[in-house]
């Protein structure tokens, strides 16, 4: 059925008629331009019809005709055109576009999964060298499209195009990781297997060593602890004597007589004897709001990360953060 021949219905509650230029919102919407889609008010144009993403969508065209609105989906009549308009305005096509897929052509995102695919015939039979090749067959495909448009997407149509290519290249990747992840398990439950049955030799020797540790801790402690107090007693010692000597050198030297220091010190210095005690540093806070506050300050990049990490946590779940807000942004 031609756009002529299509039936008119009667115009639903809501819907009003086009300005006087009613094709300027579609060549707008067209050339990309954002401050289109923002609009509610019904507009003529071509457009894809497709409620649901997973869908392929109809091609629809909608004007404005003898006091009523006009929607044909699929060469058809629609009872609401207010439906259809909340389906399609997102998704402008050209009028081309629109005849070629009512014939029987695909869409540009089908087309773009189609001209995606690797050629025939693959030089190795291992699943990693097939995926590479069809993700390389991607990667070329959009390449060449990209550059047959002129290397800039302008419009909605090549925007959807892209969307086909990029959801080719998407679906690799996952197929890709599904086959790692069914590689990977055979090796890995072997290996927990191999970690399962020598876990209880693992723990036995953890927890006999634990024993013996513990039991001589406490003796090494004391050891170390009598071998400070001698070394402290041999530094003051020493201490003592170089004092000595400079008092009996100043004495010396007062009178005017040489001074000779004895030709060995009395004290002399021991070499320390090992402990057998490992030393173990640990911080200890004892403010955490302080050293939080102190970092903070010092704008460390890693305290930022989990500050940022929990409160995302605390905020989505409704909670009220103070110094942190909930914003939201869009990504490609």
């Amino acid at each position: 059925m031609s756009v002529i021949e299509s039936t008119t219905v009667a115009e639903p509650d809501g819907l009003r008629p086009p300005t006087k230029d009613a094709w300027s919102w579609w060549r707008a919407a067209l050339a990309g331009n954002p401050l289109a889609f923002g609009t509610l008010a019904p507009q003529q144009g071509y457009f894809r019809f497709r409620p649901y993403q997973r869908e392929r969508g109809a091609p629809a065209a909608m004007w404005f005709a003898d006091g009523a609105w006009i929607a044909l989906v699929d060469g058809q009549a629609h009872a609401d055109p207010a439906l259809v308009w909340r389906w399609c305005h997102k998704h402008p096509i050209t009028e081309a576009l629109y005849h070629a897929v009512l014939d029987g052509a695909p869409w540009p995102d089908e087309i773009a999964a189609t001209e995606a695919a690797p050629t025939a015939g693959h030089n190795s039979a291992q699943p990693e060298a097939v995926a590479l090749d069809e993700i390389a067959a991607a990667d070329k495909a959009f390449a060449d499209w990209l550059a047959k448009v002129g290397g800039t997407i302008l419009t909605e149509e090549h925007d959807q195009t892209a969307k086909g290519y990029d959801a080719r290249l998407v679906k690799l990747r996952q197929d890709a990781e599904a086959a790692r992840v069914e590689e990977k398990d055979v090796h890995l439950r072997a290996g927990q297997a191999v970690d399962a049955k020598w876990k209880p030799v693992k723990t036995a020797a953890l927890a006999a060593e634990t024993k013996i540790s513990d039991a001589v801790t406490g003796y090494r402690k004391e050891r170390k602890r009598l071998a400070d107090q001698a070394a402290k007693i041999e530094r003051e010692a020493r201490d003592a004597e170089r004092q000595a000597q400079a008092a009996a050198k100043a004495a010396a030297e007062a009178e005017g007589k040489p001074f000779l220091p004895p030709a060995m010190p009395t004290a002399q210095r021991s070499s320390p004897k090992p402990t057998g005690l490992r030393k173990v540093e640990m911080a200890v806070v004892d403010d955490p709001v302080a050293l939080a506050t102190h970092l903070a300050k010092a704008g460390n990049a890693e305290l930022l990360t989990l500050m940022q990490a929990i409160a995302l946590r605390m905020l989505k779940s409704g909670a009220a953060v103070p110094g942190a807000r909930l914003e939201t942004d869009f990504r490609a």
